[in-house]
Formats: structure tokens, C-alpha cells, sequence
């Protein structure tokens, strides 16, 4: 069925002008496709919009095929004079492994996004708000209306800031004092939360400090601290893994500044464990996403293993995260809180922690790459290895691999 329905995508992107080339993956379940003949192949993954398709028929189904296929291919034509873009630029969260460079892959100016760390695993960059879709800011466009970064930042917050944005449109959604934002296409209210002060202003409204979810770029959830919010991270949680576009299924709170941080409800909190199964979800969503453009682009990729970034089983309610290095493997890391080693006949497995890891092996940082990989190559030897595995949990007959 799903090669079917690529088949089926294929056909529309050989139909479309705005591609010259193009063919499809059984393996990624994707489209490749290049704009130009010769030019740089990008991928439109198809399965969120498989899942989407699965209810529809008739005029509906073929009207969601067809925008899907206009967003990935019909070019966006962004303003090239400063006084025209700055009254359209808006912020947006967006993923750190998005739409990033990795080595290998071309060097295109007018493909890499302005950008700047937000929170963790999440960038803000600069959008066009454009009457039908969204054009991305570039380092090169920037240079282009001979103005600074940080000048495009702060138009961008001041004019979303300017737009009206009614803290009262957030309708209860089914628990106490919880609020859903759904976006209309001008709101931006996942970016709101990038605006000095904005959440945390809910206070008031809430009687409590405000905790926010985005799990997509359309929705976001704010609802009081408290012990509620094991059950709304289940929520978020199910909608963030259903999401088109994606965002995070963490929560996000405020200090006592006003700034927005992560939130990290202390153990014995009733959300403690949830939080933490957020945080590790977010960043497994970051390293797929990474490893997908490694294996695309990086020649070096197809050479060594890129590790998975994992969640073991649950271990009194907590789910710590875990990558596999197999014996004397070069492979590309994830930061995860344990990696099992795994033997060269994969018969035996050993889970160390990554701290400990690092003392023994010191891996080597790969240049360039958000989130962080490290690469390792061979195993430690004698006594340094025996001192490893000494305190390590030991799986023997393929438990791993």
C-alpha cells in the first residue's frame, strides 16, 4: 500500500513545474527530487502524510495531495528590498537538526537558514509571512538587504508582537484550567512564546505559574503548574508524534524573571518522570532527523554506523536514552545517557554510562553538527577496557545489535 501511494506521489511531482528530476525511495518512503537539472536532491517524506490520507477519498484527499505537493515544490518569491520583507517577518521555534547543513552536502548560501539557539534542541529562525505559505530567511538574504542579524530578529519579534493576539481565544480543553491555541495561519502563537513576557502573563489568568506546550507549529497548550500535568504530557506526547510539523513534546515554563526555560519539575514531582521522557523524546526526534541528511549527503556516513539515539525500556517509570557501539566499529554517536557495547559475533553487550564512556575512549566531536555527534573507532584495550565494564550491566546471546 505505501509503495502504491508513493507511486502515486510520484506521478504529481513529475507533473509539477517546479521539478526537473524526480524519483521515488521505497526505503525512506520518500520522493527525491531537484528543482534544477543538476541541482542539490531534496526529499519529501511521506509518511505523516500517508497517515493524514488514510480517512480521506474523493475531492478531499486529492485537494490535501495537491497543496502538500505545491508547499515542497513551487518556488516562494520573498521580497529582495528590506523596506518591502521587514513588515512581514515573523519568528518561529524550529527544530535544531531542520533544514541545517551537514558536511558533505553543498554549500548554499541561499539555503542556509538565519538561525539562533532558543532552547534546547530548538532554533529561532526568521519567516516571511506570505499570503498563501512561508518563505525562510537566509544568511544570504540577510546580506542581501544590508542589514544585521539581529536586526531581522528583533523586527521580526516587534512585529508579531504588534499583531493581536487575544490571551482569552485559548478554549478550555478537556482539564482544568488548560488553554489550546489553535493558530489560524496569522497568529503565530507557538512563536509567542520567543515575546519578552508573554507567557508569563498567563499567571494571572491561571493562579499558578504557566507551563506551554507546542506539540506542531498550529497548536499550543498552556495550563497551571501542578499535578495535572503527568496526565497533559500523555497528551502532548500523542499529538506531537502525529504532528505534520512537529515542535516538541516538552513543556516550557518561565523563571522568576519572566524568561522562558524548560520545565523540570524536581523528583517526587507527579511530572517528573513524564518531563524527562519529553526532554528524551525531543531529542531522539533531533538525531533522526540529523541522521537522515548524514546518510543523504555525507559520503563518510555510508562508511561508518550512525547510531540511533534510543529509549530503553522503562526502569521505575524513568526511560533513559541509549546508542550502540558495536566492537571496533567506527561509528557517529548520538549523547545519550548510555551506550551498550555490543561484541564483534554481537553474542554480548555491556551498558555504560556516557560520562564514563568518555573518560575512557575521549571521542572525537564531529565539527559542524547540531545536535552534537562523536565519533569513535575502536575499542580500549587491557585493563582500561576491564575498568569500562568493570561496574557495566552485562547482556550475553544477542541481547543487542
Amino acid at each position: 500500500m505505501q509503495d502504491r501511494f508513493g507511486a502515486e506521489l510520484l506521478d504529481r511531482f513529475r507533473a509539477s513545474r517546479g521539478v526537473t528530476d524526480s524519483w521515488y525511495s521505497a526505503e525512506r518512503f520518500a520522493i527525491g527530487y531537484r528543482r534544477s537539472a543538476g541541482g542539490v536532491v531534496s526529499w519529501a517524506f511521506l509518511g505523516t502524510l500517508y497517515a493524514e490520507c488514510a480517512g480521506l477519498a474523493g475531492d478531499r484527499r486529492d485537494a490535501m495531495l495537491a497543496r502538500y505537493v505545491a508547499r515542497m515544490t513551487e518556488p516562494v518569491s520573498v521580497p529582495t528590498r528590506w523596506a518591502e520583507a521587514a513588515p512581514l517577518l515573523r519568528p518561529l521555534l524550529y527544530g535544531t537538526a531542520r533544514g541545517r547543513w551537514v558536511p558533505g552536502a553543498p554549500r548554499r548560501p541561499e539555503a542556509e537558514l538565519l538561525r539562533r539557539p532558543a532552547l534546547p534542541l530548538l532554533d529561532e529562525v526568521v519567516v516571511v509571512d506570505l499570503p498563501t505559505t512561508i518563505g525562510y530567511v537566509s544568511t544570504d538574504l540577510v546580506a542581501s538587504w544590508g542589514v544585521s542579524a539581529g536586526e531581522v530578529f528583533a523586527t521580526a519579534a516587534a512585529n508579531l508582537a504588534a499583531v493581536p493576539g487575544d490571551r482569552a481565544a485559548g478554549q478550555p480543553s478537556g482539564a482544568p484550567a488548560l488553554l489550546r491555541f489553535v493558530d489560524d495561519g496569522s497568529s503565530y502563537w507557538v512563536s509567542r512564546l520567543l515575546l519578552d513576557g508573554w507567557l508569563a502573563s498567563f499567571e494571572a489568568r491561571l493562579g499558578a505559574r504557566p507551563v506551554a506546550f507546542a506539540p506542531d507549529r498550529d497548536c499550543l497548550l498552556i495550563v497551571a503548574d501542578g499535578p495535572q500535568l503527568a496526565d497533559v504530557f500523555d497528551l502532548v506526547a500523542a499529538e506531537f508524534r502525529g504532528a505534520t510539523r512537529p515542535v516538541s513534546p516538552a513543556g516550557y515554563t518561565v523563571d522568576d524573571a519572566g524568561r522562558v526555560v524548560p520545565y523540570q519539575p524536581p523528583p517526587g514531582h507527579p511530572a517528573h518522570l513524564a518531563a524527562m521522557r519529553a526532554d528524551r523524546w525531543l531529542a531522539a526526534e533531533a538525531y533522526d532527523v540529523q541522521a537522515d541528511l548524514l546518510r543523504a549527503h555525507w559520503p563518510v556516513a555510508r562508511q561508518v554506523s550512525v547510531a540511533s539515539y534510543l529509549l530503553a525500556e522503562p526502569v521505575d517509570g524513568a526511560a533513559p536514552s541509549v546508542s550502540t557501539w558495536r566492537q571496533d566499529v567506527a561509528t557517529l554517536l548520538p549523547e545519550t545517557d548510555q551506550v551498550a557495547l555490543v561484541s564483534a559475533d554481537r553474542r554480548q553487550s555491556w551498558l555504560v554510562g556516557w560520562d564514563e564512556l568518555v573518560r575512557a575512549v575521549a571521542p572525537l566531536r564531529v565539527p559542524g553538527l547540531a545536535p552534537p555527534r562523536f565519533r569513535v573507532q575502536q575499542w580500549p584495550q587491557g585493563e582500561q577496557l576491564r575498568a569500562l565494564l568493570a561496574g557495566a550491566a552485562h547482556q550475553t546471546d544477542g541481547a543487542h545489535g
